[in-house]
């Protein structure tokens, strides 16, 4: 910690040793982070966490750990086409099942954990920047009430960004330490630290580049460091260099595992996705200066040509802040500038990349959650130069009432945009308020009607849908869906045909194809459906009871039994339902 000396001091003089933390600053940013998300605790599931939490059997035992680290997130979770390698944050998932089950509450509790952690940390990295112990609190208070972080608390799910987060400031904040120590134990610490967080999520590989922007920066700087490098580029790429070494083998490793799951289709070009970058940043800018009506999905962005107000403006803004922060360092001679700009540029480069992602979903609150560091650098800065130019009242620095009111504003938004997340009604049709043009919200509200009953809302939401996205999968799907449910056979058939077409590896489109030409007397056409789907999915729920029901329509009643047996091998909680059609068997 920085001596919190009240003296003015030069931008790029050495820092002071550091004094013992003080425990009321501790005390207070615990308070920060875990106060506005009180009331989050009491949520329940929402969005992915049917998927990724309540129907996933490979998180309820520890016999599938060793699988978390030789297989990808679509071998366990049967989601369509996902490239993900993240056995870290399935280890946190079977840890959490294994304390909480599936109670929602130690779920929520273990994120605001997470994010409790994570600001910490934050002050500690800050108090390698600043000299004064109170303008690294005040930046890590800020981080610590931001709502740009909602999502990544209030959402089980969403837990991703703040363990990668925990990992990856945990590493860099060693690092820190063994450069200015000299700890070699200290260095290898860091770099384990570091792998545990590559293994946690994919953005992590911005370490390297991370730690080369404080080498060339020379931050942290020791009071007692020796002479200058005489180059000081070849001496930040020795320190980044061990980094790279584990990036590169973790992108091998990460290739080998993935080399089997298919990608899906792009929906755009390459040409497309980088006219989008500098309107995409320029949002993301906007989100964290100004984090209102946050909402899980957003207006569609996509810059198809160079327009002024969609390629080039945004283009000129980004100019524009790039010289002014360049000139911001060349005259206030202040390193921290690029750090700032350096926290949120590079976290966020590779979600920047589109095409990886949904058409629908490639914009989300929780990838600013490591860039928000950026927030926290800028405004201890601005504290700093406050200080340095004595704007102070008597007794009291005039920078507190701004800083107060800020902290204080933050929380009451984070207290008010987690308030959508406490289920999906609320999330979705918060979504389609703010985005009303997004396919995805839109679906997902129509999904939430269905399975609250409500069919007719259902299928007028996803009608709205299918004029926009024709060829939309889950649109299609869902629209097939409700039609069975609302007993419309031949509409239900036409567009679960619709959605095979456009892509035929999901199972339960074949199930629910089979059980509409059941309903409609076409058994045998059924019959090739349900089979179709238990290709795809053996175990599925109510696969093999489905064909056992046709097999006892079709007098097969060997074959009946047989489909029985399975359903209760993969199923046994369908017990009261394979008893009904045993007790139909002659």
């Amino acid at each position: 910690m920085r001596s919190n000396s009240q003296t003015a001091t030069s931008p790029n003089s050495r820092p002071s040793p550091r004094s013992p933390l003080q425990p009321g600053f501790v005390l207070l940013l615990l308070l920060a982070a875990v106060l506005p998300y009180v009331a989050s605790s009491r949520f329940g599931f929402v969005y992915d966490d049917d998927v990724q939490v309540l129907g996933d059997p490979a998180i309820r035992s520890w016999h599938f750990v060793p699988d978390y680290f030789a297989k990808p997130i679509s071998f366990f979770t049967n989601t369509r086409s996902v490239r993900y390698y993240r056995p870290v944050f399935f280890l946190w998932f079977r840890l959490n099942y294994f304390l909480w089950g599936p109670h929602s509450l130690g779920w929520h509790c273990a994120n605001i954990f997470l994010h409790t952690v994570a600001s910490l940390l934050v002050f500690g990295i800050l108090r390698c920047y600043f000299a004064n112990l109170r303008w690294a609190f005040a930046g890590a208070l800020l981080f610590a009430v931001h709502p740009i972080h909602v999502e990544s608390v209030a959402w089980v799910s969403g837990s991703t960004d703040a363990l990668l987060a925990l990992f990856l400031f945990a590493s860099l904040l060693t690092w820190m330490r063994a450069t200015e120590a000299a700890w070699a134990s200290a260095r290898v610490l860091s770099l384990l630290l570091f792998c545990v967080a590559l293994l946690t999520k994919e953005t992590a590989i911005v370490l390297p580049a991370i730690i080369f922007l404080h080498g060339l920066l020379k931050l942290p700087s020791s009071a007692d460091s020796g002479a200058e490098p005489r180059f000081p580029i070849a001496a930040a790429i020795r320190q980044a260099l061990p980094y790279l070494a584990l990036a590169i083998a973790y992108l091998l490793l990460r290739g080998f595992v993935l080399k089997r799951t298919p990608a899906s289709p792009a929906w755009l070009s390459i040409h497309e996705s980088l006219l989008t970058v500098p309107k995409l940043i320029l949002l993301y800018a906007a989100d964290l200066i100004l984090p209102w009506n946050l909402s899980a999905f957003y207006q569609p962005v996509v810059t198809t040509r160079p327009t002024l107000l969609g390629f080039w403006l945004p283009l000129a803004c980004l100019v524009a802040m790039c010289g002014l922060a360049c000139l911001s360092v060349t005259r206030a001679k202040c390193q921290r500038y690029v750090i700032a700009v350096g926290w949120f540029v590079l976290p966020l480069a590779p979600v920047l990349y589109i095409r990886m992602f949904q058409q629908d979903d490639f914009f989300r609150d929780r990838y600013l959650y490591i860039p928000a560091l950026a927030v926290s650098v800028f405004a201890a800065i601005a504290l700093e130069f406050a200080e340095r130019r004595k704007w102070m009242v008597p007794g009291l620095p005039l920078e507190i009432l701004p800083l107060t009111l800020l902290t204080l504003a933050f929380a009451a938004l984070t207290v008010r945009e987690t308030k959508p997340w406490r289920n999906n009604l609320s999330l979705y049709e918060q979504a389609v308020r703010i985005s009303p043009a997004n396919a995805m919200a839109r679906n997902n509200l129509a999904s939430e009607y269905a399975r609250r009953g409500d069919y007719s809302s259902a299928a007028t939401l996803l009608r709205s849908v299918l004029r926009d996205r024709p060829n939309m999968w889950l649109a299609n799907y869902n629209y097939g869906y409700v039609s069975y449910q609302s007993r419309d056979f031949r509409t239900a058939a036409e567009f679960l045909r619709r959605a095979i077409a456009v892509d035929p590896s999901d199972p339960d489109q074949y199930l629910y194809l089979g059980l509409t030409c059941l309903k409609s007397g076409r058994l045998r056409e059924a019959e090739e459906q349900i089979r179709q789907a238990i290709a795809r999915n053996p175990r599925g729920n109510g696969y093999h009871l489905t064909l056992a029901l046709i097999q006892i329509q079709s007098g097969n009643y060997g074959a009946a039994r047989s489909e029985l047996d399975q359903e209760l091998e993969f199923n046994p909680a369908n017990q009261p339902a394979v008893g009904r059609l045993q007790a139909a068997i002659p």
